[in-house]
């Protein structure tokens, strides 16, 4: 390609584009539903996602296979895409109810899962991921009590336990507004506390600006919070100075924990990845958040430099998409 060769992509090429690439981070190719879904650009429609795909295809940018879209040309990640997808449509039953069984515990008013199965995803060894939603200023206990449950009657596996994101009722607001963030947040599926999860969206709106199409979860199905006879009982126990004297211990003990076994993370990272506050609880210990846009990075640089082409309008706004996403 000549030195002096321009070339000028639509803003829905662009968006196609990234929305590949941050998906080429984990080998996983989409379909064209898929991808008007994860469109950062409003009111898009099926017909322009299809008129663009077909364009970068021509252009041999990104390849189709059996209806996927990816960045490479690899029929081994749409055979691995497809196992995963088949593995998520089997757990996804024994999820549910280890999710109803966490909806049992003290203090806990909202069940999601998330992580890789909300995307029906499970690869060989993965697990199962819930985000909870807990009653005020007992976060820290309700926490406490389902990681020692885990520990004591699941000889600690995470595979289907995985509980590592915590927020109160009274703070539903995520503070870390990125994609990473967002991508979690449109993708949880709420399967206990069905009131919740439209509360929880209606203090989480800006994720609409990175996912202006996505549709929201179908809640028809998902019971409402109910107690349950031992959240009555141990609440009733611990609704006093007891409680709360609890809930700030193992919220200091977690934190003390955490600092000596992640000694080695930078303060910034640790306090994104392993967040701990009254009203959040957070265990990313291997910072993925980080290491995906860091890849994210890489492979925006490199199509730079591989096709010629700068993302943005011109020069002086450069990654201007890019900037949006990790505002």
């Amino acid at each position: 390609m000549s030195s002096t060769t321009k070339i000028t992509l639509s803003h829905i090429a662009q968006d196609i584009l990234l929305t590949l690439m941050y998906y080429d981070i984990f080998h996983y190719p989409l379909t064209k539903e898929e991808i008007l879904n994860c469109s950062k650009i409003p009111n898009i429609n099926i017909q322009e996602i299809e008129s663009e795909l077909f364009h970068l295809c021509k252009l041999h940018y990104i390849y189709e296979k059996q209806n996927f879209y990816s960045l490479e040309n690899q029929e081994i990640h749409i055979k691995k895409r497809v196992e995963n997808n088949q593995r998520a449509a089997q757990m996804l039953p024994i999820a549910y109810k280890v999710s109803r069984f966490i909806a049992h515990f003290p203090y806990v008013r909202a069940t999601f899962l998330s992580g890789a199965i909300s995307k029906n995803v499970v690869p060989p060894d993965g697990d199962i991921d819930f985000f909870i939603i807990t009653k005020p200023k007992r976060l820290w206990l309700a926490r406490t009590l389902l990681i020692m449950f885990r520990r004591i009657f699941l000889f600690n596996s995470h595979k289907y336990f995985c509980v590592n994101y915590f927020i109160d009722e009274e703070n539903l607001n995520i503070t870390d507004k990125n994609l990473f963030s967002a991508t979690e947040v449109v993708y949880l599926i709420p399967t206990f506390g069905a009131e919740y999860h439209e509360k929880f969206h209606s203090s989480n709106t800006w994720v609409r600006d990175f996912f202006p199409n996505f549709p929201l979860r179908d809640t028809t199905k998902t019971p409402h919070y109910k107690k349950s006879w031992l959240q009555n009982l141990s609440e009733f126990c611990f609704d006093n100075r007891l409680g709360d004297w609890l809930d700030e211990w193992c919220m200091k003990r977690t934190i003390t924990h955490r600092q000596k076994k992640f000694a080695h993370l930078q303060e910034k990272d640790f306090e994104v990845a392993l967040k701990a506050k009254k009203e959040v609880a957070k265990h990313h210990p291997n910072h993925f958040q980080k290491r995906v846009f860091d890849a994210l990075h890489q492979k925006i640089a490199h199509f730079e430099q591989k096709v010629g082409v700068r993302f943005g309008n011109n020069d002086t706004e450069g990654s201007f998409i890019l900037k949006i996403w990790e505002r």
